[in-house]
């Protein structure tokens, strides 16, 4: 996880830097074309403004533009990530970058020949959730799931809600029984979310390991069938 929030920062911090070194090269500009003695010029209402004067307050004023305009760049770019990347609820990796980790871990997993699993959880019965409590109710369980999940797992593993009640934990450099030790860590710590006249928060869990023929959706789909497994055997399980 940490590892991508790093690279995400590395590209937004690309048009700061090109922003920042342009700036820094007009103060050094400015610097050589000795601005402190013609600011004090300035300051003498007699004196009369020249060409080397007006040069001077022009390169100045470009490179607190720069200044101001890195910086609403940055606020800028940080605000569109956080909507192309992220679910508005959870804080988590949404789906369309769940898909770009996947394959990059695919890409990685077959050219290192490491282990790649991942875990698909769903909650059970969340419907009658958001039935019986509403929408809001439902919401801060969910809230509260993905915080569960996020102390639950390792500082390599990926976890992104997948879409409504389902997550998705990718696991590097991990393999089957890796995967299902840490599912049930998972699994263990959501039974500990309290919801008031509900009998308790469950969720279904599926593990795979990769395996060689494997693609993106052959993966994907045989982890959903895994946890389809788990919901068919009584739920607040792990099949894998």
């Amino acid at each position: 996880m940490k590892r991508l929030i790093n690279g995400e920062k590395k590209r937004v911090l690309t048009d700061i830097i090109i922003l920042g070194s342009v700036s820094s090269l007009a103060v050094y500009l400015a610097i050589n074309f000795n601005i402190y003695d013609s600011f004090n010029r300035f300051s003498k209402s007699h004196e009369e403004w020249n060409l080397d004067d007006i040069v001077l307050s022009i390169t100045i004023m470009l490179a607190v533009s720069f200044g101001v305009f890195s910086y609403r760049r940055w606020i800028d770019i940080q605000r569109l990530l956080k909507y192309a990347n992220y679910d508005s609820l959870t804080g988590l990796f949404n789906r369309r970058r769940g898909h770009e980790i996947i394959n990059d871990e695919i890409v990685r997993k077959k050219r290192y020949g490491r282990p790649l699993s991942m875990i698909m959880f769903d909650l059970d019965h969340f419907k009658e959730i958001n039935d019986k409590f509403g929408h809001l109710k439902g919401d801060a369980v969910l809230k509260d799931v993905a915080t569960k999940a996020t102390f639950s797992i390792r500082a390599t593993d990926i976890l992104i809600r997948w879409g409504g009640e389902e997550f998705l934990v990718v696991c590097p450099e991990t393999d089957l029984e890796g995967a299902r030790q840490l599912a049930e860590r998972i699994r263990g710590k959501i039974k500990d979310i309290h919801c008031p006249d509900f009998p308790g928060i469950t969720a279904s869990f599926g593990v795979r390991q990769m395996k060689i023929n494997d693609d993106f959706y052959r993966f994907i789909h045989a982890l959903d069938e895994k946890l389809y497994q788990a919901k068919s055997s009584g739920r607040d399980s792990v099949v894998g």
